[in-house]
């Protein structure tokens, strides 16, 4: 987990997670904190931890087989026991009000709004077995847009997902896993948060009429009663669908909305997110006002339908049949006889555009039914020309769905709120190592899991991506939108993206919400109604979002210290491992000089010995006595040391010397008839006698005689 605190330290805090997904690309997503100024030359981070690219579906495959296997155990259980399937947990018969309701708001009147809500209209609660005489999940002729049509719930924008994603019932499939229709128990899977999910239900559904034993004073008995009341799909009080025995709609819906914690949580919403909540996928939107070159939108974006986008249109206005405030989906773009045409859908499944091209006007021949495939009906279908959708409606939202092509490097954050906002320290380092396209997302905690205790303030994200040169140089490369009606994602598409560094500086801005209750208040409110039960199940949602995003973030926390620490081991290790070469170096060199030193010594010991001649000079001995005190004076003459050029150093010289003891006269005589005595002695015999060490010493010399 990376905790970057902004300034502002009294600024809320919220949690993001960034996403990067790549087509058969190399990608490599490390998450950094930086201590520098945008678009300047870079220092390395003060930390950071890389994150490993997986496939996108990476988690999904699991999440499916445990789906499976809770279904199966579930049917087991049931059948050993001989019951049908009852959800304690979103049971709408016997805890209809907390189903149906998310937590209240002190200011409001509880019992008025459930009177004034439509989803809590009159009505009971069946099961499948009884509301419908044959009844099937879906037809042999499997899902289709028109099978599907809204209730009393304001979840159009969901239900114009699912119409889309029928248009290719495989996609549908992915979700709605596992069913044991006998015991009716219904598994789904669903998208949250950067992760799959699990949503189980049993197949009770809400309707329209009461319950027979509530209608007092009625004529008709209850087997008539039941029959014309609680037979079909148009009794049902929720989304259906057209098909009067087909349950596959109200079944997902159900779910969903199990997943949210109630059916008030789904109520209000964009398309785009009910994708990404279906598929996996990532949404955008803009103003259809905004698009540069609408031909180039035409052909590479429109026509692409059936390779993983998805659209949606809104307005701000009523116009020709058109309601504004309302979802409607895009089904299919065709170009015949050099026309451009939209298939649009009204999840209401009726009230259709009723302008060029609408069913029944004047447009149509037989000849356009057969090129479009067009029926007139009330539907909810109908054709609009490419031109007349660029000039009427408002806005356009864009889904993008990914395959098994795919890959996804992704990480969380938590991160605070700064104001005024600016760009966070904490950034993204994407490294691309092939080039390919390339979906960058930032996104948020998605809060309606949590109804009304997502606290006292709104997020909205934005980002730059920036490129790194080698010498640490940024450059602007992109930007996200800003669009305000999509806060939960934020999202680049980059068709080509080419090898290098690329840096993604995330943003944070807040506003206080417009809820006017805290989360205390509305838990002790909400206590006091006694609905204990769906405050623990909300808080249980807050906290499962805030745990899993506090593993992920710890996770990567501890990825960034280890890798710090690796970092710094690895430093350790090069220092020691230079130390020691420099104390080997050192060592070796020294002993290098010791041994030419010694070579040196050598060799100038040899030349000396060859080129250098000592001679030694002895003077004539003199032997003195005197009648009162007798002594012996040995001069010994200069030692000289003769070089090969003939030069002459003086090396020693030794001052005449007194004898300590007096000599007999017998010795002097002696000594002087030596003397006398010519060659009877050389010099070098003499000096022998006078000096024993001196003996030893000129034992090593070439001696020359020298005569005075």
């Amino acid at each position: 987990m990376t905790i970057t605190k902004v300034p502002l330290q009294s600024s809320p805090t919220t949690t993001f997670k960034a996403a990067n997904v790549t087509k058969d690309s190399k990608l490599s997503l490390s998450l950094s904190n930086h201590f520098n100024s945008l678009l300047t030359a870079t220092a390395p981070p003060a930390f950071a931890a890389t994150v490993q690219t997986v496939p996108v579906v990476e988690n999904y495959q699991t999440v499916v087989e445990e789906c499976k296997a809770r279904v199966a155990a579930i049917a087991a259980v049931c059948r050993k026991q001989n019951i049908r399937f009852r959800d304690r947990f979103f049971d709408l018969k016997f805890d209809e009000y907390d189903c149906l309701n998310s937590l209240s708001k002190p200011d409001e009147s509880l019992w008025d709004i459930f009177d004034s809500m439509p989803r809590n209209a009159s009505g009971s609660c069946e099961r499948i077995p009884k509301l419908f005489d044959k009844p099937t999940f879906f037809k042999d002729g499997g899902m289709l847009p028109g099978d599907i049509e809204q209730g009393y719930e304001g979840d159009c924008w969901f239900l114009a997902a699912l119409s889309i994603l029928a248009s290719d019932p495989e996609l549908l499939l992915r979700i709605m896993v596992a069913r044991d229709e006998q015991v009716g128990v219904y598994g789904f899977v669903f998208y949250r948060d950067g992760q799959w999910i699990t949503s189980i239900v049993d197949d009770q559904l809400a309707t329209l009429a009461h319950d027979y034993r509530l209608m007092e004073g009625t004529k008709i008995d209850k087997e008539d009663y039941d029959k014309f009341m609680f037979r079909g799909s148009k009794f049902l009080k929720f989304a259906k669908c057209h098909d009067a025995n087909e349950t596959w709609v109200p079944l997902i819906e159900k779910a969903y909305a199990k997943a949210h914690g109630d059916y008030e949580s789904i109520s209000g919403g964009h398309g785009g997110e009910a994708v990404e909540d279906l598929t996996g996928g990532l949404c955008t939107t803009f103003p259809i006002e905004d698009i540069l070159d609408t031909d180039k939108f035409w052909n590479e974006e429109l026509l692409q339908m059936q390779s993983g986008k998805v659209f949606f249109l809104s307005l701000y206005y009523d116009t020709q049949g058109l309601v504004s405030g309302h979802e409607y989906s895009v089904l299919r773009a065709v170009e015949a006889k050099g026309r451009r045409f939209l298939l649009i859908r009204n999840p209401w499944g009726n009230s259709e555009w009723t302008g060029p091209w609408s069913d029944g006007s004047s447009e149509w021949t037989g000849e356009w039914m057969t090129l479009l495939s067009h029926r007139f009906g009330n539907d909810g279908q109908f054709w609009m020309e490419y031109c007349d959708v660029l000039n009427l409606w408002d806005r356009v939202k864009r889904a993008q769905i990914f395959d098994n092509n795919w890959f996804l490097s992704k990480s969380n954050v938590e991160l605070q709120a700064s104001f005024p906002a600016t760009y966070s320290k904490t950034v993204f380092d994407l490294t691309i190592t092939s080039p390919g396209p390339v979906t960058i997302a930032l996104s948020q905690i998605d809060t309606r899991y949590f109804n009304r205790l997502e606290g006292e303030y709104e997020y909205a994200l934005t980002f730059q991506v920036t490129q790194l040169a080698k010498d640490g140089t940024e450059t602007p490369y992109t930007v996200s939108s800003t669009a305000e009606t999509l806060t939960r994602t934020r999202f680049i598409e980059i068709p080509h993206l080419e090898p290098g560094l690329y840096r993604v500086y995330p943003r944070v801005t807040t506003n206080p919400s417009q809820k006017t209750s805290s989360v205390d208040e509305i838990i002790k409110f909400n206590g006091t109604l006694g609905r204990q039960p769906k405050i623990e199940r909300q808080l249980r949602s807050l906290t499962m979002a805030k745990q899993v995003s506090l593993l992920r973030t710890q996770k990567l926390r501890a990825d960034i210290i280890a890798e710090k620490k690796k970092v710094e081991e690895a430093e350790k290790k090069k220092k020691k491992e230079e130390k020691e070469k420099k104390k080997k170096d050192e060592e070796e060199k020294k002993k290098k000089e010791e041994e030419e030193a010694a070579k040196k010594k050598e060799s100038g010991d040899v030349e000396t010995k060859k080129e250098t001649e000592v001679t030694v000079v002895v003077e004539e001995v003199v032997v003195t006595s005197d009648a009162t005190t007798e002594t012996t004076d040995v001069k010994i003459a200069t030692i000289v040391e003769e070089s090969v050029e003939g030069e002459t150093k003086e090396a020693v010289a030794t001052e005449p010397k007194a004898a300590d003891s007096p000599v007999s006269e017998e010795s002097v005589v002696d000594t002087a008839t030596a003397t006398e005595t010519e060659n009877a002695e050389t010099p070098a015999e003499e000096a022998k006698k006078a000096d024993p060490e001196l003996l030893r010493s000129l034992s090593k010399l070439k001696l020359q005689p020298v005569r005075k």
